[in-house]
């Protein structure tokens, strides 16, 4: 999956879909 790609360019969207599925730090 390259939602660590996506992070970079907008990490509030992964947020939004993952949730705390994902740390951003």
């Amino acid at each position: 999956v390259g939602g660590r790609l996506q992070c970079i360019g907008s990490p509030q969207h992964l947020k939004t879909r993952f949730g705390n599925h994902l740390e951003l730090e």
